[in-house]
Order: structure tokens, then sequence, then C-alpha cells
């Protein structure tokens, strides 16, 4: 008698749910900085960067130079974590929905949402739009789904005997 396997589909999806609301929280869970005396669109203004490269540039001069300092500090944990943050997510979606196995799809629908998710804290003065953010994002999504395919060999087809 063949054993079968277990079905995990229910706690990666709920692990998915918790995550996503997690991430949701930190993304969004924040007082807004509205500043007195600036126009919605002046706030607007200052809350976007979409220069490649040059937050990571400014975070990197900073961690070179002013090592053990309060900007330091603040510099990795922004570089390291939102790698850090998206891996899991890039590792559970393929997981949860077979239709994101493949990688351009993958790719494409994690973009999508990733700008999205940028374009809502702008608008919402509830964080920036940084092209570097998109940037480090979508490094952990691909180093999490690299693990994915890593761990995670599709079933091999049976040859049939003619």
């Amino acid at each position: 008698m063949k054993k079968s396997k277990p079905n995990y589909q229910p706690l990666l999806r709920f692990l998915l749910v918790v995550y996503g609301l997690l991430m949701l929280w930190l993304l969004f869970g924040r007082d807004s900085g509205w500043k007195e005396g600036y126009s919605y669109v002046e706030l607007l203004d200052m809350r976007l960067s979409v220069r490649p490269l040059r937050t990571i540039q400014n975070y990197w001069y900073v961690i070179q130079n002013h090592p053990g300092t309060e900007s330091w500090t603040h510099c990795v944990i922004n570089l390291i974590g939102n790698v850090i943050l998206f891996i899991p997510l890039g590792w559970l979606i393929p997981w949860v929905f077979p239709a994101q196995r493949k990688f351009i799809v993958f790719f494409v629908t994690c973009l999508f949402f990733d700008l999205l998710v940028e374009v809502v804290q702008l608008l919402t003065l509830l964080g920036i739009f940084d092209v570097d953010d998109v940037l480090l994002n979508m490094s952990g999504l691909l180093l999490g789904f690299l693990g994915y395919r890593l761990t995670h060999r599709a079933p091999k087809k049976k040859k049939r005997n003619k």
C-alpha cells in the first residue's frame, strides 16, 4: 500500500495570510507624519525617490563611514530588512499558487504588487515611493523563489512502456 503525502496546503495558505497581514502592518501601520505648513502635493514630492540606487548609495556611504552610529543602524536595518522580509513571501507564493511557479509569471506579479504597495504608501503618506525599495524587495522575493525552486522538485512524469 502506497503512503499518501501529507497535504500542507492549508498550513501554507494560513502562513501566507498571517505573513501578508504582518507585512501590511509593517508597511502601512504607522502615522502618516503629515507636516504642518505643506500641501499634499508638496508632501508627495518630498516622498518620491525615483532615481535608481540613490538611496542604496546613500545608505552604503553611511555604513562605510559612520559605523556604530544610530544612522548606521538605520541604514543596515533598511538595506537588509527590505531583502530579508520578502524572502518568505517569495518562497510561499509559488507553494500556494501553482500558476506562480513559472518564473516570468512570478516576477511580473510580484513586481506589479510591489509597485502597487509603493504607490499606495506614497498616496496615503504612510511611507515613500522609493525605486530602491522595489529593487531590494524584489531581490528578497527572487531569493525566496530560488529557495522554493531548490526545495521543491516537480513530480517526475512516469515513462510509459510501449
